[in-house]
């Protein structure tokens, strides 16, 4: 695939439990600074993804950001659009992702290892903050000690999706045997539920609502 003359930038993340507020803006600025390091126009901002979160929107302008999504869904509508647009749109040359575990969480490492390869065939770098994934065309083979670090990687935060599921469930479940709260928003695939000391429920509560008996 020809090199594609344009310069910009665009950046994508996830949060599968939505409890880190803080962190998806400190990465956009992380973003920022990186685009003018490589002269690229990028129009993201902090405001604009804490915007993204409030009103539920997966992507906007520069920006691309699966909120609640676990790192395991391969299938996402922030990711779909991004490579949607990575694809029609030549003006893209460079992917922003905080770090791997922010791209996937996946059950088989090959799968992370095959969301990078499809994004650098469609002729876009991906740069992390430990390291960076040149683009490069489909035939030419991926350099062997990059390709094993990628596998590496990716099946560490497979593995650790699976083992701080494990604890928080647990964390949790002796909390509430305590009668203490759990605190914050219920773990994906979780919801939060009025009930009655012997296990009857009685509603679901909304996100952030705070009942005092």
């Amino acid at each position: 695939m020809a090199k594609k003359l344009s310069d910009r930038g665009v950046f994508y993340s996830r949060d599968s439990g939505g409890k880190h507020e803080t962190t998806p803006g400190e990465y956009v600025r992380w973003a920022s600074k990186e685009a003018n390091k490589y002269n690229l126009k990028f129009s993201g901002s902090a405001s604009q993804i804490d915007r993204m979160i409030r009103k539920g929107l997966p992507f906007d302008g520069d920006i691309y950001f699966d909120y609640g999504v676990s790192g395991n869904q391969i299938s996402r509508p922030a990711l779909n659009q991004l490579f949607v647009d990575a694809i029609s749109d030549p003006s893209i040359t460079h992917l922003f992702i905080p770090k791997r575990n922010r791209l996937a969480r996946p059950d088989d490492a090959l799968d992370g290892v095959e969301l990078e390869n499809k994004i650098s065939a469609a002729g876009i770098t991906i740069v992390y903050q430990s390291n960076v994934v040149q683009a490069r065309p489909r035939w030419k083979r991926r350099d062997l000690g990059d390709l094993l670090c990628a596998v590496a990687e990716f099946d560490q935060t497979g593995k650790f999706r699976l083992e701080l599921g494990k604890a928080m469930i647990y964390s949790q479940i002796e909390l509430t045997k305590g009668g203490y709260s759990a605190g914050g928003r219920a773990p994906y695939g979780f919801r939060r539920h009025l009930a009655k000391l012997d296990g009857t429920v009685i509603r679901e509560l909304k996100d952030g609502e705070i009942v005092k008996m």
